[in-house]
């Protein structure tokens, strides 16, 4: 829904919204503004608030896509794969899920030597996967 949207997009870029405000704002009732909310609650996309609406600590809540993942806290997300990565040893047993931060963990896992044997469980592109030049030895199952 396009006002939803709307909402959302004020909220990440202001921190805060009122109820008072967008109801004029999309010439709907207040009642309406406080449902569109309330939904938008349930998915942990806002905080409800009294008069209005919050943004959730971090963006948690919003399902952005995997292309749109890829470019948000890239540092963070190459300290954290960096870090992590150092904490994985050479007899160690890892499970690495999908996803863009682990994507780093795996780029940062060359300290390890060549004997190391990644294993698929799906049939989907694993993160790792693109950096198969460190694992030579993929399994899938």
């Amino acid at each position: 829904m396009e006002r939803r949207k709307s909402i959302l997009h004020q909220i990440n870029e202001a921190g805060q919204v009122l109820v008072h405000d967008l109801s004029k704002e999309f010439n709907v009732s207040e009642v309406t503004i406080r449902n569109d909310l309330g939904q938008l609650e349930k998915k942990n996309m806002l905080i409800r608030a009294r008069g209005g609406a919050i943004k959730t600590e971090g963006g948690v809540g919003i399902d952005y896509r995997l292309s749109e993942k890829d470019k948000l806290n890239i540092e963070e997300k190459a300290r954290i794969g960096k870090k992590a990565a150092q904490l994985i040893n050479e007899k160690d047993t890892i499970i690495i899920d999908s996803g863009t931060t682990t994507m780093e963990v795996a780029k940062n896992l060359g300290h390890l030597n060549s004997n190391l044997q990644c294993v698929e469980y799906n049939q989907s592109t694993h993160p790792a996967k693109k950096h198969e030049s460190h694992h030579p030895r993929w399994l899938s199952s």
